[in-house]
């Protein structure tokens, strides 16, 4: 949501992935910031695999200009914008190995080009959360897990099991922990802030080159 208000579309556009038939991330599909929206694996695998060709063509320009990530290259030629991955319950996704294989990927080479991802599941497991994941994740929010063996899938501790505030979450970042509230932002109060940056219309979007998008 804070991003919404306080980056331009030019800055940063959003891709949603949103396996609950597109119900938790559908406030969102007009906001002029979001490029790419998935409701199902077909969608997520046609979002992931166009995000890869990005991938592949930022590499391309980073290597022509000399450097060696998005940073280096913004402050020495014209600004390549950043791209921001939501996926929402991402244990669905895990069953589907194409999609699987295609993530690990992604998680691996696209952060210099300056595509991120934020990884969201109400089960975090082994399998869900694998060890691949974790390396590739740079920070860690976990609010209150049903038991030890969850926290210590997310965090290699017991902290998030310990939580007994609504609202709290332990946020990790290398090795370490810090305890924060997160607010509470009911449904209504976020349509009405990002309301100013929503399209009156819903046309096909697309992306710098003009090729469509979920």
């Amino acid at each position: 949501m804070n991003l919404i208000l306080t980056k331009s579309p030019a800055d940063l556009q959003l891709h949603l992935v949103d396996l609950k038939n597109g119900v938790e991330f559908e406030m969102f599909r007009k906001v002029e910031h979001v490029v790419g929206f998935a409701k199902d694996e077909t969608g997520a695998l046609k979002l992931f695999n166009r995000l890869e060709q990005l991938t592949i063509e930022r590499y391309h320009t980073l290597g022509k200009a000399g450097v060696v990530n998005v940073t280096e290259y913004n402050k020495r030629r014209t600004k390549m914008n950043h791209h921001l991955v939501v996926i929402d319950e991402y244990a669905n996704l895990r069953e589907n190995k194409e999609i699987q294989a295609k993530v690990d990927k992604l998680l691996r080479i696209c952060r210099a080009v300056g595509i991120y991802f934020i990884i969201c599941t109400q089960r975090p497991s082994a399998e869900t959360v694998p060890g691949l994941i974790k390396a590739n994740t740079q920070a860690v929010l976990a609010f209150a897990v049903k038991n030890q063996v969850n926290s210590r899938i997310l965090l290699d501790n017991d902290k998030a099991a310990d939580i007994e505030i609504p609202g709290r979450a332990i946020y990790q970042q290398g090795s370490k922990d810090k305890e924060v509230q997160v607010m509470l932002l009911p449904d209504s109060k976020a349509r009405s802030l990002i309301k100013p940056f929503c399209r009156k219309s819903e046309p096909q979007a697309r992306n710098s080159k003009g090729v469509e998008l979920c």
